[in-house]
């Protein structure tokens, strides 16, 4: 088969797979703003804090469903880019540019991550048992 060929199938395939997983990110994102995503064993943030009390599992699906939204849309950005980069390398040989759309693509999904995990560390902070004593 022809090696050509297969990149363009690889690629296309890597980017849709971003554009599923950023879509099913948004939906999880939305039930988890809405109080919709009961505790489980595998979807959602699923931290310590998190799996102590039911109270806290709500508290901390609220607050990373926005970052978990925005994560979403970062994955869905990073597919098309990788399509386009993939369509256009195929059809337009003279460019090289899977590469580095790569590079953009994790780039884009690595700053997307550190924000969800920043923004997750700071709510659960404020959480904390003792921290609205001392703020007032």
């Amino acid at each position: 088969m022809n090696h050509e060929l297969v990149d363009f199938v690889a690629m296309l395939l890597v980017g849709v797979l971003f554009v599923g997983s950023g879509s099913f990110a948004i939906y999880i994102g939305r039930r988890m703003k809405n109080d919709q995503l009961p505790p489980n064993g595998m979807i959602g943030t699923r931290t310590l804090y998190a799996l102590e009390s039911e109270e806290n599992w709500y508290r901390v699906q609220r607050a990373s469903a926005v970052p978990n939204i925005r994560l979403g849309y970062a994955c869905i950005t990073a597919g098309i880019i990788i399509m386009v980069g993939t369509f256009a390398e195929h059809f337009y040989g003279k460019h090289e540019v899977s590469d580095s759309l790569v590079f953009l693509s994790v780039l884009i999904l690595a700053i997307a991550i550190i924000w969800f995990w920043v923004r997750y560390f700071r709510v659960k902070r404020s959480f904390e048992p003792g921290q609205g004593e001392n703020r007032r």
